[in-house]
Formats: structure tokens, sequence, C-alpha cells
């Protein structure tokens, strides 16, 4: 099987649909009632990552896999095979890629996420190790009656569907950061939020 490596950051628009392609196809295993990227944002979302996060994309036919590195202990993997085609090797040689990369850059641990038995199958048969669960609660908007929104004095509440308005990016930045609380495995070390590293990305 082929598996060629693609630089995300300079590769074309077609190419990077692949990647989208696969995701939408895999989409009720990945973040299953949620709505998907579409596809612009899905080339944004592999174009633009931050320059601070080394990154990994491999494209097969028939599957995907792509590496975030943050630190030699908070680095992640996403292998998508479509459902067609899996059961034949693709997703064990694409995590093969990924795992040879992880070596050469002296990773100390790989972490994914499985929301369905047939991705807790392929994990157990590549002998990983279960670590963390994650709940997830869902609205269901279309039947969700919500109250009109009442923010505190001196406040006023702000939307937006594409990037950050240069007029709220430094609040957006400060709450980024702010909210980097949330609980992670023992051992997960990512970097200190930089405000301005942040600023720059958006």
């Amino acid at each position: 099987m082929e598996i060629e490596e693609i630089d995300a950051r300079a590769a074309s628009d077609d190419v990077l649909a692949q990647f989208h392609e696969i995701e939408l196809v895999c989409h009720e295993e990945l973040q299953s009632g949620d709505p998907w990227r579409t596809r612009d944002e899905g080339i944004a979302f592999h174009r633009f990552l931050p320059q601070t996060t080394t990154i990994g994309h491999w494209l097969a036919d028939g599957g995907t896999a792509v590496l975030w590195m943050h630190t030699p202990t908070a680095t992640f993997c996403e292998v998508l095979v479509h459902p067609d085609a899996r059961r034949q090797g693709l997703g064990g040689a694409l995590l093969a890629r990924v795992v040879e990369r992880c070596r050469e850059l002296g990773v100390e641990t790989l972490r994914g996420e499985h929301m369905t038995a047939a991705g807790a199958a392929f994990a157990a048969h590549l002998e990983a190790v279960d670590e963390q669960r994650i709940v997830r609660s869902l609205l269901d908007l279309p039947g969700a009656e919500l109250p009109a929104p009442r923010p505190p004095e001196g406040f006023r509440l702000v939307n937006w569907l594409t990037r950050v308005p240069d007029e709220h990016l430094d609040a957006y930045v400060r709450a980024r950061v702010a909210m980097d609380d949330a609980p992670a495995p023992e051992g997960m070390d990512f970097p200190t939020w930089d405000a301005e590293k942040i600023r720059d990305s958006e």
C-alpha cells in the first residue's frame, strides 16, 4: 500500500480536502452528535496549526494519519480508515509511520482516542493502554428551549463563525490562557501557554 507524507502547511486545498473527506466518513466515530467541520474549515484546521506544534500528515487511499507534538509527553495522533478499507492492515501501516516519526523526535508517550468498540479493539490489538476516560455532554439544540442571554452588567455577548475579530483578539487570548486548567493524565506536560504565540497563530 502506498502512504504519502504531506506537508500540510504547503499542500494544496485538494490534498487537504482528502483528509476532510475521511474525517467526514468517520465523523460519528470522532464526535458523534456534533456538527462536523466544513470543507474549508477542515482545510484551514490542518494548514494553520500553530508553528509551536510539530505536525505530521500521512495520506493513503482510504486512510489518513495526523501527528501533533506539543512536548515529548504531550504528543497525539489520529489514525482514520474508511470503513470499506478496514481490516486490511492500513491502520497499522499508517500508525507505523507515526511511530517512526515519534522515535525520530524523541517522543516519550504517544496518545490517541477511540469512541467505538472497533476503535477500542484496534487500540487493544496494538497493546495500547487505556489511560483517561472523557465524558461528553451534548445539548440537543434543535429541541432545546434556551433562555435569552443575560450577560452581567457592563458586559456584552458577541459571537463569530470565522477567525477571531481583531477587536476581540486580546480578550480571546486571555480567556484561552485562563482556561488552561483541564485535568490531564499524570506525566502529560503541555508547554506553558504564551499569549503572544496564541495571538500570532489566530
